[in-house]
Protein backbone atom coordinates (compact mmCIF):
# COMPACT_ATOMS: atom_id res chain seq x y z
CA UNK A 1 0.00 0.00 0.00
CA UNK A 2 1.52 3.37 -0.96
CA UNK A 3 1.58 5.62 2.03
CA UNK A 4 -0.19 8.45 2.35
CA UNK A 5 1.16 12.41 3.72
CA UNK A 6 -0.16 13.07 7.01
CA UNK A 7 -2.52 13.79 8.58
CA UNK A 8 -4.61 11.18 7.38
CA UNK A 9 -8.75 11.26 7.11
CA UNK A 10 -10.75 9.67 9.89
CA UNK A 11 -12.04 6.62 7.11
CA UNK A 12 -8.05 6.22 6.15
CA UNK A 13 -6.30 6.16 9.66
CA UNK A 14 -9.35 3.49 10.94
CA UNK A 15 -8.47 1.44 8.09
CA UNK A 16 -4.76 1.33 8.50
CA UNK A 17 -4.99 1.47 12.15
CA UNK A 18 -8.44 -1.26 13.07
CA UNK A 19 -9.44 -2.71 9.59
CA UNK A 20 -6.60 -3.65 7.74
CA UNK A 21 -3.37 -6.04 8.76
CA UNK A 22 -1.56 -3.23 8.43
CA UNK A 23 2.59 -4.06 8.57
CA UNK A 24 4.63 -2.98 11.40
CA UNK A 25 7.16 -1.34 9.30
CA UNK A 26 4.57 0.87 8.01
CA UNK A 27 2.61 1.57 11.06
CA UNK A 28 6.39 2.93 12.33
CA UNK A 29 6.34 5.14 9.28
CA UNK A 30 3.11 6.54 10.05
CA UNK A 31 4.41 7.11 13.57
CA UNK A 32 7.29 9.01 12.54
CA UNK A 33 5.73 11.30 9.80
CA UNK A 34 3.35 12.42 12.46
CA UNK A 35 6.01 12.75 15.35
CA UNK A 36 7.97 14.95 12.70
CA UNK A 37 5.05 17.37 12.86
CA UNK A 38 4.76 17.31 16.39
CA UNK A 39 0.91 15.50 16.14
CA UNK A 40 2.09 12.73 19.33
CA UNK A 41 -0.98 11.76 20.24
CA UNK A 42 -1.39 10.74 16.74
CA UNK A 43 1.89 8.91 16.20
CA UNK A 44 1.37 7.34 19.65
CA UNK A 45 -1.36 5.34 17.94
CA UNK A 46 0.61 4.35 15.24
CA UNK A 47 3.06 3.08 17.35
CA UNK A 48 1.22 1.36 19.63
CA UNK A 49 -0.53 -0.80 17.04
CA UNK A 50 2.90 -1.26 16.26
CA UNK A 51 4.00 -2.26 19.31
CA UNK A 52 7.01 0.25 18.76
CA UNK A 53 8.61 0.59 22.41
CA UNK A 54 11.75 3.15 21.24
CA UNK A 55 9.37 5.42 19.97
CA UNK A 56 6.92 4.94 22.81
CA UNK A 57 9.39 5.99 24.90
CA UNK A 58 10.23 8.83 22.63
CA UNK A 59 6.69 10.33 23.34
CA UNK A 60 7.11 9.79 26.85
CA UNK A 61 9.89 11.32 27.27
CA UNK A 62 8.36 14.50 25.24
CA UNK A 63 5.22 14.62 27.38
CA UNK A 64 7.60 14.83 30.33
CA UNK A 65 9.46 18.05 28.88
CA UNK A 66 6.22 19.98 27.64
CA UNK A 67 4.35 19.06 31.17
CA UNK A 68 1.42 17.01 29.16
CA UNK A 69 -0.01 14.79 31.94
CA UNK A 70 -2.29 13.02 29.69
CA UNK A 71 -0.29 12.46 26.75
CA UNK A 72 2.09 11.26 29.87
CA UNK A 73 -0.71 8.27 31.42
CA UNK A 74 -1.97 7.53 27.40
CA UNK A 75 1.78 6.64 26.82
CA UNK A 76 2.56 4.79 29.67
CA UNK A 77 -0.28 2.18 29.21
CA UNK A 78 0.71 0.98 26.21
CA UNK A 79 4.13 1.13 27.71
CA UNK A 80 2.64 -1.44 31.14
CA UNK A 81 4.45 1.17 32.91
CA UNK A 82 3.76 2.63 36.32
CA UNK A 83 3.83 6.27 36.62
CA UNK A 84 7.17 7.28 38.08
CA UNK A 85 7.27 9.29 41.15
CA UNK A 86 11.00 10.96 39.82
CA UNK A 87 9.03 11.34 36.24
CA UNK A 88 5.79 12.86 38.01
CA UNK A 89 8.32 15.73 39.72
CA UNK A 90 10.18 16.15 36.72
CA UNK A 91 6.55 16.73 34.54
CA UNK A 92 5.31 18.85 37.29
CA UNK A 93 8.33 21.33 37.47
CA UNK A 94 8.07 21.50 33.61
CA UNK A 95 4.55 22.49 33.47
CA UNK A 96 5.05 25.30 36.51
CA UNK A 97 7.58 26.55 34.42
CA UNK A 98 5.24 26.96 31.61
CA UNK A 99 2.81 28.14 33.39
CA UNK A 100 0.28 25.08 32.98
CA UNK A 101 -0.94 25.58 36.68
CA UNK A 102 -3.86 23.17 36.15
CA UNK A 103 -1.35 20.23 34.88
CA UNK A 104 0.73 21.26 38.02
CA UNK A 105 -1.77 21.01 40.23
CA UNK A 106 -3.00 17.06 38.65
CA UNK A 107 0.50 16.09 38.68
CA UNK A 108 0.48 16.79 42.48
CA UNK A 109 -2.47 15.30 43.27
CA UNK A 110 -1.26 12.04 41.92
CA UNK A 111 1.70 12.45 43.72
CA UNK A 112 0.16 12.92 46.91
CA UNK A 113 -1.54 9.28 46.33
CA UNK A 114 1.42 7.71 45.27
CA UNK A 115 2.89 8.79 48.58
CA UNK A 116 -0.04 6.91 50.36
CA UNK A 117 0.77 3.66 48.84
Amino acid sequence: MAEKEVPLSVAERHKILFIESTPKEELISYGKKYLSKGMLYDALEYFEKAGAEDYMNQIKEKSIEEGDIVLYQNVCHPLKQEMGKDELIKLKENAEKMGKESVSNSVAILLISKEKK
